[in-house]
């Protein structure tokens, strides 16, 4: 039946058809309800989506198993599976091989194409979602891919969060996720992330689900809504400092729990089951930012004296440590933030590896906040003088300098990224 408005006001239809491609045409029958003979009862709300049963025959057997012959589907087939914007767009491709892309679109609309056996739409949306894949969307990727039983696209959107999960753990959408995503997520060896990062995306998580559960946030249904996940977090692996200071005020851990892993920090050997033990078969990229660009000379001082490197960094790491000149001598060495003063780590006897020291928790660093180095010399030292850098980098990671000295018993500090 024809559109009532392609009628013009002396009676004659007007002439839509002249000078337009088969797309075009194609494009306007569908979006004027043009001569349709079935419609679609579509989503949960059963939009009614009117279409034509020629062209959809023509690009789907599947809908010609459904549309032609003695069994043949009538008036409004129901398709309560997606939303009916998603179902819109698929039937523009149908129509025109158009298609506007996005996250959520691309996977819904791989879902129909699987479904209606459309292999040039399934191969465009892999196509788009393979190449826009990142920390920002990995995890829609993988709960759409969930939803959709989309096993392949799930399995790549799974690959890419483990290799960046120290971001992907921080973008809105991890809170997103549905309680069996998150359980797949951090139960994972291969997540590239510290346990202090995993620990509060579970954490956040479990507000936003007591939020979407219409649930007050407390440490009881926080628990509730983690069940298991709250088990794939490495307490006895995260900071003692941090654990004290961020872990046990939440009360997400019982006192009991608490205790066993306070213990396990004493003694390493002390069972901390349920939870985990073992480190995460994860990547560390160690880069090492000169403060001194060359070396001159090493000035022995007598005394003691106090040594201050003032720095920031363009993206989230730890401080691991910094280089000395000399293989001993006695110092405190301490990190604090330039605006506040607070001291957010120090040693006084860390780990030495060579001419590298180690602070025994790396130190948390935030992007493009300043940050002082303070080592405090108590006898005799080597100091090196040299020529300064404004700035150390290494690939997207960069160190910048701010208002230090030529005289620096640290040349370089090692970062954890």
């Amino acid at each position: 039946m024809a559109a009532k408005d392609s009628e013009g006001k002396f009676g004659f239809a007007n002439n839509w058809q002249r000078g337009n491609s088969l797309k075009e045409c194609l494009r306007y029958s569908l979006q004027q309800n043009s001569h349709c003979d079935v419609t679609f009862q579509v989503g949960e709300d059963r939009k009614s989506i009117p279409a034509h049963r020629l062209i959809l025959t023509l690009r789907s057997s599947v809908f010609e198993a459904m549309l032609t012959g003695p069994l043949a589907e009538q008036e409004n087939i129901a398709v309560p599976d997606v939303d009916s914007d998603i179902f819109e767009q698929f039937l523009m491709f149908l129509y025109t091989d158009d298609a506007i892309l996005d996250t959520a679109k691309a996977i819904g609309l791989l879902y129909l194409s699987k479904k209606y056996d459309v292999t040039p739409l399934e191969q465009k949306c892999l196509a788009y979602l393979e190449s826009s894949i990142s920390s920002h969307n990995a995890c829609v990727v993988m709960e759409q891919a969930h939803f959709y039983d989309e096993h392949d696209l799930k399995v790549m959107a799974m690959e890419y969060i483990c290799k960046n999960g120290n971001t992907v753990l921080e973008s809105p959408g991890f809170t997103d996720l549905c309680h069996s995503c998150v359980l797949e997520i951090t139960e994972r060896d291969e997540l590239v992330a510290s346990e202090e990062e995993v620990f509060e995306a579970v954490n956040a998580w479990s507000e936003a689900e007591c939020r979407r559960q219409e649930r007050e946030i407390t440490p009881v249904n926080k628990r509730s809504a983690l069940g298991k996940a709250l088990m794939n977090v490495g307490y006895s692996l995260v900071g003692q400092k941090y654990f004290v200071d961020r872990v046990s005020p939440t009360k997400l851990l019982t006192e009991s729990e608490d205790i066993t892993i306070l213990k396990n920090f004493i003694s390493p050997d002390t069972c901390v089951l349920p939870f985990r033990k073992e480190p995460r078969c994860r990547t560390v990229n160690l880069i090492t930012a000169k403060q001194l660009k060359c070396v001159f000379m090493n000035v022995y001082i007598s005394y003691s004296a106090e040594y201050r490197s003032v720095f920031c960094v363009n993206q989230k790491c730890a401080l691991q440590g910094f280089n000395i000149e000399c293989e001993s001598f006695g110092f405190r060495a301490f990190v604090c933030d330039k605006d506040t003063g607070a001291v957010v780590g120090e040693t006084s006897d860390g780990k030495r590896t060579d001419y590298l020291i180690e602070f025994p928790d790396p130190v948390r660093i935030v992007k493009d906040r300043k940050y002082s180095l303070v080592v405090q010399c108590h006898e005799g030292h080597w100091a090196p003088c040299g020529t300064l850098s404004d700035i150390a980098e290494d690939g997207d990671f960069a160190c910048r300098f701010l208002n230090n000295t030529h005289k620096q018993v640290v040349p370089s500090l090692v970062f954890r990224v």
